[in-house]
């Protein structure tokens, strides 16, 4: 009798979305970072290079992202789809998020890793071989079981004090996706 041999086992980068694919939307009155209009929706320069650059060295790329906007009611269903389909043409191979706000409890929100979980199970990720760069450290906190967290920004000594306290110390702290899709690269040669 033959045994069905489970699939191998892929890796992933997780990505953030606004700040680390697309420019951040500013709206200090709402605290919200989100597009509310695909015309708001902008790719960072090198963007699309650098995901190339991450599919071509056998990554799958997979978005997880908040989107509390849409329980709020400032963004809906078919904003997401509109930018997903951007997303879809850049070569991404799945997109989850968390359209709860912050007050919902759920499992899915991060910090929690029920994004990630769900990818890996949808996708037949290994987490432990897979990367995320984030630009909150709330990304830093939801990519503890990843191999490699990157952190997008500036590092300052109030950010250092934050990282300490909430014990989410990213690996590498980086400029931008392209230059942590360069050291994904490079450390996996």
């Amino acid at each position: 009798m033959k045994t069905k041999q489970k699939p191998k086992l892929t890796k992933a980068v997780f990505l953030d979305r606004d700040g680390v694919i697309n420019e951040t939307v500013y709206r200090p009155e709402k605290d919200i970072s989100e597009p509310h209009h695909i015309d708001e929706f902008r790719i960072i320069p090198h963007v699309p290079e650098a995901l190339q650059r991450l599919k071509a060295a056998g990554y799958k790329l997979i978005v997880i992202s908040n989107q509390p906007s849409v329980a709020w009611g400032y963004t809906g269903e078919e904003l997401l789809k509109e930018i997903d389909d951007v997303m879809l043409g850049l070569g991404i191979d799945g997109i989850y998020y968390c359209k709860h706000g912050p007050k919902e409890g759920c499992s899915c929100r991060k910090p929690k890793p029920g994004l990630i979980e769900q990818a890996a199970k949808d996708h037949n990720i290994d987490i432990s071989q897979s990367h995320l760069v984030g630009d909150r450290l709330v990304d830093i906190q939801t990519g503890k079981g990843c191999k490699k967290t990157f952190l997008i920004g500036i590092p300052r000594n109030d950010l250092f004090n934050l990282m300490e306290r909430l014990n989410a110390h990213p690996s590498h702290i980086v400029r931008d996706l392209d230059e942590a899709s360069r050291m994904i690269v490079e450390m996996r040669s």
